[in-house]
């Protein structure tokens, strides 16, 4: 401490000692000097904080990617819970169903044949039947395959073949209709 006082005093005497003109040179390269070292500090800590915004709002970003994810997870969740109600509650029996709609629609059945249930996705059971139509009119099929496929229940058709006769504005068609259910 006492160096300290003596170097203070030491300058002090020294600057006395300066000329009017040394003593303004003196004193402005003190001044630069504090300006550049006030510069330097302020420099320095705009950077940081500039270098700590852009990380927060790096966080930010990644934070709203997890949200719109979690959100987007939470949808095909309640989809695939929705999905799998729909597959355990899944009754319908293909044969019944091919006869009374085509019932209602005033159509005649050529032939059925059950083509049985694979497995599928490990828990997933898929029933299929092979339907067999001759001489229908495409109105009348249309309506038939709208209505097996516009029922909430899960039959889809997964195949159609038709062939147009020659002899009549009708055709023949023949179209495998599958319907899904969890294993249980």
């Amino acid at each position: 401490m006492e160096q300290i006082k003596r170097l203070i005093a030491d300058a002090g005497e020294t600057f006395g000692r300066l000329s009017s003109r040394e003593k303004l040179m003196v004193l402005g390269a003190a001044f630069s000097l504090v300006a550049f070292l006030l510069f330097f500090i302020s420099f320095s800590f705009n950077n940081a904080m500039r270098q700590a915004d852009a990380r927060v709002a790096g966080k930010l970003r990644q934070l709203q990617e997890v949200q719109r994810l979690a959100s987007g997870y939470s949808q095909a969740d309640k989809e695939r819970a929705a999905l799998d109600r729909k597959l355990r509650g899944n009754k319908v029996k293909l044969f019944t169903l091919v006869e009374e709609t085509a019932k209602q629609q005033g159509i005649e059945v050529g032939g059925m044949t059950e083509r049985g249930n694979q497995t599928r996705e490990g828990k997933i059971i898929e029933s299929s039947v092979d339907v067999t139509f001759t001489r229908i009119e495409l109105v009348k099929l249309v309506r038939f395959l709208s209505a097996i496929e516009g029922r909430d229940s899960l039959v889809k058709v997964t195949k159609l073949q038709m062939r147009s006769r020659k002899d009549q504005p009708v055709l023949d068609a023949w179209l495998t209709l599958t319907t899904y259910q969890l294993e249980s």
